[in-house]
């Protein structure tokens, strides 16, 4: 079933959300390893599954699936089809390499253009109409 960013961000801090990685292959990806998928829940704006990347973590399991430990934040992209960066069960986070992780993704998907956004977990206050409104207009940005 498709899932907006908010309900996707409650199945994953509410520990339900597995996921599956994948080597990726396109030229824009080079260099980044833990990319994969959440299974069973799609994206509206490309109609494929919720992106997600696990930073800090090195190289992570290629086969079956894996449980997600915690969001640990959000890699915004304009037209909504945004990713979301997550710790797994049994991989400690480095937060020297999730930092370099997080730069070298967002440089390859144009932040330097404007293309997306990095909000850590801290800044994800969906109590806050204004960072919730930002989400959103960034997201409908085309």
């Amino acid at each position: 079933p498709f899932r907006s960013l908010e309900a996707i961000i409650a199945i994953v801090e509410g520990g339900s959300a597995k996921v599956n990685f994948f080597p990726r292959t396109e030229k824009r990806f080079k260099g980044i390893t833990s990319c994969g998928q959440i299974v069973g829940f799609r994206n509206r704006a490309k109609g494929d599954r919720w992106d997600v990347a696990a930073f800090g973590i090195g190289d992570p399991p290629l086969s079956g699936t894996v449980a997600v430990d915690r969001l640990v934040g959000v890699m915004l992209v304009r037209g909504g089809n945004h990713v979301l960066v997550v710790g797994v069960k049994g991989r400690a986070i480095d937060p020297q390499q999730l930092k370099q992780d997080i730069e070298l993704f967002s440089n390859q998907l144009g932040a330097e253009k404007g293309r997306c956004k990095y909000l850590g977990l801290e800044a994800l206050d969906f109590g806050d109409r204004t960072t919730l409104r930002d989400i959103w207009s960034f997201s409908l940005r085309q």
